[in-house]
């Protein structure tokens, strides 16, 4: 049975889907339309985007409620990976990070829960490696030290 997160991520999907269609069906049709139902359309496909955004925005509170104990972590994570790009001199070290926290915020948006450690933990390995850090939890003295221009 899917979690509330994967059920309100497919429905954002749906929603978004359905915004899509709508506009197409406007665009092909355009000519043949009035401009109240043109105007309609365009309102009628916001209306389905946002409230796919708000499905997005639940599905990743419903995923952090089932990662909670983690959470304080990911924060630290990002946060830490935000100093050390400030600090860092060298682009490689850069990507590494970057690239390491899309990786974080694309498991927490699919609700990819035991992707979530993997790719929490591979941040503060990458913020570690580029500032000389030992990859602990950050603000611990790991990779929360951020004072290496690596």
């Amino acid at each position: 049975m899917a979690t509330s997160a994967e059920q309100a991520s497919q429905l954002a999907n749906l929603f978004l889907e359905l915004s899509e269609s709508v506009d197409q069906f406007r665009e092909t049709n355009a000519a043949s339309l009035s401009d109240d139902d043109l105007d309609s359309l365009v309102d009628t496909a916001t209306q389905l985007r946002e409230v796919s955004q708000q499905l997005n925005g639940e599905s990743i509170a419903a995923t952090l409620d089932q990662v909670q104990d983690n959470v304080n972590n990911i924060i630290a994570a990002t946060k830490d990976a935000q100093q050390a790009v400030k600090k860092i001199k060298k682009v490689q070290n850069v990507f590494a990070i970057a690239e390491a926290a899309a990786s974080l915020g694309a498991a927490i948006a699919s609700g990819k829960i035991g992707t979530i450690g993997s790719s929490s933990a591979d941040l503060f390995q990458a913020i570690a490696t580029a500032t000389g850090g030992s990859g602990g939890a950050g603000g611990a003295g790991g990779a929360g030290t951020v004072g290496s221009t690596g």
